[in-house]
């Protein structure tokens, strides 16, 4: 990429890959959901000989972490989710569903339109969300965050003229739909939705 384009703060990231990070710790009883919409991507898991057209070029979902009460010294992967594993409705939307074994919702099935991950390890983990573009081919404005939609000026807090709505609050900020927004609910919260196809608009939002 041409300047600032080819440039990143951080020796361990890509220019080529946005990243969205989040801290999370999940109670007993207890699940975390996620809801929002996916960009279009290319077919590849059969290991398609053309590469199809898409909105980006992969999108995923990681958890990690460093096992219950930090017992390892670096942070491991838990679990990775792929753009081609999430259940979509119509409008391309997803409901995920993160909990442990034992507290999966009996409704957290793809027949209802959810896509269920194993939280682990009850731990403290981060959950990073993926987009993968080439720039300037590639510029996903609308669709993933980076430098020129997420300034640092306004979009870190310790910028000048920080702006909590572009990306630091649990609602669609500077990338509409396709900003993931946090939901925490009990088991029974969850249930109580019903045994059917579930929408980002049926789960309460995280008071």
């Amino acid at each position: 990429a041409e300047p600032p384009g080819d440039f990143e703060g951080s020796s361990t990231t890509c220019k080529n890959n946005h990243y969205l990070n989040r801290m999370f710790q999940l109670g007993p009883g207890k699940v975390y959901v996620i809801t929002g919409r996916m960009p279009t991507f290319p077919e590849t898991r059969d290991g398609e000989a053309t590469m199809t057209g898409g909105e980006v070029r992969y999108w995923s979902i990681n958890q990690y972490g460093r096992g219950e009460d930090d017992a390892y010294e670096t942070a491991v992967n838990y679990n990775s989710l792929m753009d081609d594993e999430v259940v979509l409705n119509e409008d391309r939307e997803y409901v995920i569903v993160y909990s442990t074994a034992e507290d999966r919702p009996a409704n957290a099935t793809p027949e209802n339109g959810v896509t269920w991950v194993d939280w682990g390890p009850r731990a403290r983990q981060t959950l990073t969300m993926r987009w993968m573009s080439v720039i300037p081919e590639w510029n996903l404005a609308q669709y993933a965050p980076d430098e020129y939609n997420l300034p640092w000026a306004e979009a870190a807090w310790s910028g000048s003229g920080y702006d909590e709505t572009l990306v630091g609050m649990n609602q669609p900020g500077v990338m509409g739909p396709y900003h993931p927004v946090i939901h925490y609910l009990s088991v029974e919260e969850f249930e109580a939705l019903g045994d059917v196809p579930l929408t980002p608009q049926d789960i309460p939002a995280w008071e």
